[in-house]
């Protein structure tokens, strides 16, 4: 997978909390605030998988996400990517490419707060279909109401069974789902640090 595929790809990242239990509520800002208030510091496992619709070309993702607080380390087969709480790494083994960004600019736009950007003014929040395990929390972009997210909470545990972006402008879809979820690891700390030994013959693309 090229540079350029990945720049296409827009990955939606979901987070799960197995804290307090939460009952049905028809208030969508007041359902995200109480899951963000689950937030937890343990170091947590996700295996997933992306399924991408991109002008009738579908394409899928699997890989595994290593989360603790707000550093994370993505792996899928072809790309590994590091957030060491500064930086973000991203590493194309196919070119032998490591791109090294900041925060606010990630390749893959991966950032685990990203459930929470939609409790903001730029976003409409509204639960569109709720039921007694489940609720589904769509997100409109007040200054592009064609591109949407669709939240799906589990209400029994505050975890987000799945997140799905859509654009009807360009007809795009990414669907984000949860295969396994695991907290409490044992990860060392330099885990989420970048080493650089490990890519000696890797060419380092440094953007501003």
């Amino acid at each position: 997978m090229t540079r350029k595929q990945f720049n296409h790809i827009s990955i939606i990242i979901f987070l799960l909390f197995n804290n307090s239990l939460i009952g049905q509520t028809n208030k969508p800002y007041e359902l995200l605030n109480r899951v963000k208030e689950n937030i937890s510091s343990k170091n947590i496992h996700y295996k997933f998988i992306i399924e991408n619709n991109l002008q009738d070309k579908n394409s899928s993702i699997n890989g595994s996400l290593y989360l603790s607080n707000e550093k994370y380390v993505l792996l899928t087969d072809d790309i590994e990517q590091i957030f060491d709480g500064v930086k973000t790494y991203t590493i194309i083994h196919e070119n032998e490419e490591i791109i090294i960004d900041n925060k606010e600019n990630s390749i893959l736009s991966l950032k685990p707060n990203i459930l929470f950007d939609f409790i903001d003014d730029k976003y409409k929040l509204s639960i569109i279909s709720t039921s007694e395990n489940m609720s589904i929390v769509k997100a409109e972009d007040k200054n592009n109401p064609s591109q949407f997210y669709e939240i799906s909470i589990n209400l029994n545990n505050l975890s987000i069974i799945s997140i799905k972006q859509e654009s009807i402008e360009v007809q795009y879809s990414n669907i984000f789902k949860t295969i396994s979820y695991s907290n409490n690891l044992a990860l060392p700390l330099s885990f989420f640090k970048f080493d650089k030994e490990k890519y000696k013959d890797y060419y380092l693309s440094i953007l501003d």
